[in-house]
Formats: C-alpha cells, structure tokens, sequence
C-alpha cells in the first residue's frame, strides 16, 4: 500500500459521500463525509469534546474517525492493492464488521470481524481481481436486500461499480503485478469487472 494510493482512496470516498445530508428515509440520520452524527459524537466524546452537530466536523476530524474507525480496523495498510480500497468503501458505506466479515467468508477464514494474521495471509494469497469482484458482488446482494434500494439504489450501483473498476486498476498496478502489462488471464478479469459493472448499473436502472 502506497501513499499515493491512500491519497486516491480517500479522495474517492469523500467525493462518493459528498457534504452534509440529511435524508428523511436514511437510517444513518444527519451524515457529513460519510460520518454520521452517532460516529461523531462518539469520537468528539473520546477526544474529551463536548458534543456538536456533525455539519460543524472539520476536516481533521473527518481524517481521524476515517483512520481509526475504519482504516485501522480492516488494516488497510496490510490489505493487498485494490482489495484495500473495496474493502474500505464497504466499511464507510455499510460498518467495517460487515466488511471485514464479507471479507474473511469469501477467503474461507474464520468469521470474527477481526482482520489477523491469517486473514491477511488468506488475501495475500487470493488473486486480487477475482476477490475484489467477488466483495463488490456481495456487496450489491446486500444493498438490494435493504428496504431503502429503491430510494438509493441509483447512487450505490454509481458507487459499487465505481469502486470495483479502479480497485483492479489498483491491483492491476500493483508493484507486484505484471511488469509488462496485462497478462491473458488480467485481460480478461478486466473485461469481466467492467461487464459485471455494467450488468449491476443496468440491473439497478430498470428493475
């Protein structure tokens, strides 16, 4: 994990979140950054601050509660290039436990919600594209479940594909990667992310 990709990440997410809202059928209630009012109050009280409405977070606070709540707790440090990203998204989106239990599922691990040692060893090990599509294809599963899909299912299909089409760019572009571009085998793993995006978006538009 470089830098630079953090840099991207998070710029991603925020752009996805946008600024304050407060929408009358979202559970999460008054949200700002993808932080809702909940969060803040419970950082703002860790922090010995008293509380404030969560339009008033400044960016400094924004970086922290992204950091500890929920960079540190999927370890996206150690996280392979690209499954970072679809991890962190899913964690701001939906709870990092849910991510991180998304996560350990698919890689045949133990279910605990605690990225360890032997969840890290299991993705490093995984091919990074075919997990990454595997979690973004979860991912949308479960948001269709949810009662409030119709309300925001335009916007989350925006996301999910988003998410899933520059986070094999990541892993694509990983040091570890192939030093002469794409090999058969990514080639087609590209293709098929930017089909199953399309499939989702068109899924999400007409059903």
């Amino acid at each position: 994990m470089t830098q630079a990709n953090y840099q991207k990440i998070m710029g991603w997410i925020k752009a996805h979140e946008g600024g304050f809202v407060d929408h009358p059928q979202d559970p999460g209630g008054r949200t700002n950054f993808g932080i809702t009012q909940a969060t803040y109050d419970a950082s703002r009280q860790a922090n010995g601050l008293g509380q404030r409405n969560v339009k008033m977070i400044d960016q400094a606070e924004v970086a922290e509660i992204y950091e500890r709540q929920y960079w540190s707790r999927v370890q996206g440090d150690a996280l392979p290039d690209g499954v970072d990203y679809t991890v962190m998204d899913y964690a701001v989106n939906s709870g990092a436990s849910r991510s991180v239990k998304v996560l350990q599922r698919l890689l045949g691990v133990k279910v605990d919600g605690v990225v360890g040692m032997f969840t890290l060893a299991a993705a490093r090990k995984k091919d990074p594209v075919r997990l990454i599509n595997d979690i973004c294809d979860e991912r949308m599963a479960f948001l269709r479940k949810l009662r409030i899909w119709p309300t925001f299912k335009g916007g989350w299909t925006k996301r999910v594909s988003h998410v899933r089409i520059n986070s094999v760019a990541l892993a694509q572009n990983s040091p570890t990667g192939d030093p002469d571009g794409l090999s058969p085998g990514k080639a087609t793993e590209t293709l098929v992310s930017l089909l199953r995006a399309f499939l989702a978006f068109l899924r999400a538009i007409f059903k």
